[in-house]
């Protein structure tokens, strides 16, 4: 205070006396002034209950004798103003408990194609190193039996989250990672701190594949990362522990995790690296084992000590799989000494006529740059593929050395792998060497039912449909992956093959034995697959005591050919083997004997859905048809007994006898045989889509029963129709 203009300095008033009396009674009216005045006043102790009694879990035990009166108000108006809970700040009890290990950019696995052959090319850098380094030995792959890593060489690296451990209902958020951090410094934040520390091995052969820091390279790490503020920085997240009633009760604790912390940002330590200053991933000095251990995480706060965890061991395989795959090289694969030969051919007649029956052939070829610079272990490192035809029940199968195994890794094969051209062969189980050859020598044998004749005939171009098939020798290159080499292609027969003269000419196939006929005496369909139940043309057919003609029967002039499947002009565009303009007769013919059980009295005949013309007509390239009964024969009859034969014509359906005792024909139009015959119509018949019905009419001559139980169909061909290809017949 200022007296007489002097500044003059008070001591503060201090009156003290015993717990029992009044330090300092101060009155007023009840109606005056106020009685004291200060800025701030202490509440002082309670006489019933002491601060800190009773008051846990409330704000109100956060007061004690010196708080302000002041403070206590400020409260009182908000809990009063709002009906607040008073509950005080509580901590998060979750605590750090562990760590994960994370991996980044691990990439795939793969491998290098191969084994390694004997007399491996040491002149190649590559295959060299990986061989001194125990990564490769012969007869095994480059690698073996370990699961190479070989993306993201320089990218891969690993990081480490927090986890936590314990429960708890506070926290500063929903994450369930968040973990306790101690209290706020004076409201405001406590330093959160993390350190890392890391070792990584690396070794670069193959007997250690768990290095320690012993071993080839080794470096170590350590990383201290620090969060000042609430958020989120270096990886490492700090957050405010708010209580229910912020603007009344203050926060007094923190909690937090991290996250991704190391990786890129720890050097040396977290990314692969094989040696101090060693950045080529392309290199093959890269391959080996990546060691990541003694991984230690810690955790701090403030000027706190660090509880450390530690992290997960990871140790992983890598190698530059696409590089070492191209410094190797691959396979370069040619065939030399390739040998062709027709071994053997069994022939069959069919109209007098050669035909294939059965054939055997030979191949021996080199292939070489199966093992240089490695090679594949198949099943079939070496075999051939046969195509070329696709002939219906007709195989090609070859035997000997078409199929070449190198499975495992060892020559599988027996006289199969030689050391040249010209060397000594080698032993199954051996691992080859790198420079060898292997001999394909195969032999194929042509089999089956089939036939490669076409209805088209004339030049036999034209008369076949598949004349030739294909051997295709193939090889595998270290990756297992098939080439055709060569192509070698084979005529069935031709002139000049199986040690024939050219001038033989070249044969059809037909793969049934010589006399097969597919049909039945007793049958009723006629395929044209054989000639057992053919009847020569002679004069013997009229008294129906034909002779059987069969497969080396050479047909007359006036006959017509079986070729599997068709019946043909033998001199015409349709024929086969025979030459052009064969036979003088314009008419040419075929008989087929058919027999039948039990009484008849009507029977059908279709002949490959063709329009007849009657016997009588002259209409070029035609089809006509006779029908010779046993009992209508001369004289053989059971039923009846005729003079001279009938021939009935199924066409002819309005007409009953139509020419008596028709004489011997030179140009074999009406009848061909010396003997006269009677020539009948089919009156009372019908025909539908081509298929004549014919009744039996006994009253002339015509019986089907157990007696007279044969009948003789006789085709007859004008110039060169379109060949049938069956005779059907029904009876009823």
């Amino acid at each position: 205070m200022k007296y007489f203009g002097k500044e003059i300095r008070r001591s503060p008033l201090v009156i003290t006396g015993s717990s029992s009396t009044t330090h300092l009674k101060v009155e007023q009216a009840a109606t005056g002034s106020t009685a004291i005045y200060t800025n701030n006043i202490q509440n002082g102790h309670p006489t019933s209950n002491l601060w800190g009694n009773n008051l846990a879990g409330s704000y109100f035990n956060n007061f004690d004798n010196t708080t302000h009166v002041s403070e206590i108000l400020r409260f009182m108006s908000g809990v009063l103003s709002h009906s607040l809970d008073v509950a005080d700040a509580s901590a998060n009890t979750k605590t750090f408990a562990s760590v994960d290990t994370n991996e980044t950019n691990l990439g795939g696995t793969d491998s290098v194609d191969g084994y390694l052959p004997q007399s491996y090319d040491s002149s190649n850098a590559t295959m060299l190193y990986l061989v001194n380094k125990n990564w490769v030995s012969e007869g095994s792959t480059i690698f073996s039996g370990i699961t190479s890593y070989h993306d993201n060489g320089s990218t891969y690296y690993i990081d480490f989250d927090s986890n936590s451990g314990g429960s708890s209902n506070i926290s500063s958020s929903v994450d369930s990672e968040l973990f306790g951090l101690g209290g706020l410094t004076s409201g405001a934040e406590t330093e959160f701190k993390a350190k890392v520390i890391v070792t990584q091995s690396f070794s670069d052969t193959g007997s250690i594949a768990n290095p320690s820091s012993s071993y080839t390279f080794t470096t170590q790490s350590y990383l201290d990362l620090s969060n000042t503020s609430f958020g989120t920085s270096n990886g490492l997240t700090l957050a405010k522990i708010n209580t229910s009633q912020p603007a009344v009760i203050p926060a007094a604790y923190q909690d937090g995790k991290f996250a991704d912390i190391g990786g890129t940002s720890l050097s040396g330590s977290l990314s692969r690296k094989y040696g101090a200053s060693a950045t080529d991933f392309t290199s093959v000095s890269a391959s080996g084992y990546y060691n990541f251990h003694g991984l230690v995480v810690g955790m701090a706060t403030g000027s706190g000590n660090y509880q450390f965890v530690n992290g997960t061991t990871k140790t992983h395989f890598w190698a530059p799989i696409d590089q070492i795959s191209s410094d190797i090289g691959t396979n370069s694969l040619t065939t030399t000494q390739a040998t062709q030969s027709y071994v053997s051919a069994t022939s069959r007649s069919l109209s007098g006529v050669p035909y294939l029956n059965a054939a055997t052939y030979h191949l021996s070829s080199s292939v070489h740059g199966l093992f240089n610079p490695m090679y594949g272990a198949h099943a079939q490192l070496v075999d051939d593929s046969i195509g070329g035809e696709s002939l219906s029940n007709v195989s090609i199968a070859g035997s000997a050395i078409d199929d070449v195994s190198t499975s495992g890794g060892t020559i599988q094969t027996a006289n199969a792998v030689f050391a040249s051209d010209s060397g000594s062969v080698r032993a199954t189980s051996a691992v080859p060497t790198r420079t060898d050859i292997v001999r394909f020598n195969a032999t194929y044998t042509l089999s089956g039912t089939g036939t490669n004749i076409q209805q088209a005939g004339g030049d036999f171009g034209s008369s076949v449909s598949d004349e030739t098939f294909t051997v295709i020798v193939r090889g595998r290159n270290r990756s297992n992956t098939r080439s055709n080499l060569t192509t070698y292609t084979y005529f069935f027969h031709s002139g000049s093959t199986f040690g024939q003269p050219g001038s033989s000419g070249s044969l059809a196939y037909y793969g049934r034995a010589d006399g097969y006929d597919g049909g039945s005496l007793t049958g009723t369909s006629e395929t044209f697959s054989g000639e057992s139940f053919r009847i020569k043309l002679n004069n013997n057919v009229v008294g129906f005591n034909g002779n059987s003609f069969d497969s080396s029967s050479k047909v007359s002039e006036q006959d017509l050919q079986v070729k599997p499947g068709y019946l043909v002009n033998p001199g015409d565009s349709y024929r086969y083997w025979y030459p052009n303009n064969y036979g003088s007769s314009s008419y040419k013919y075929y008989i087929r004997r058919f027999q039948t059980s039990g009484t008849k009295t009507s029977m059908t005949v279709n002949l490959n859905n063709n329009t007849l013309v009657n016997w009588k007509a002259t209409t070029d390239d035609s089809v006509a048809c006779g029908i010779l009964f046993k009992s209508s024969a001369s004289g053989s009859g059971e039923n009846s007994a005729l003079s001279r034969a009938r021939i009935y014509d199924p066409s002819e359906t309005t007409a009953n006898a139509i020419s008596s005792s028709v004489a011997h024909q030179t140009d074999f139009h009406l009848n061909p045989f010396s003997d006269a015959i009677d020539l009948y119509g089919n009156t009372g018949g019908s025909v539908g889509s081509n298929t004549y019905t014919v009744p039996m009419r006994n009253s002339d001559g015509m019986y089907l029963d157990d007696n007279d139980n044969e009948l003789y169909v006789i085709v007859r061909y004008s110039g060169n129709p379109t060949p049938i290809d069956d005779i059907t017949l029904t009876f009823s």
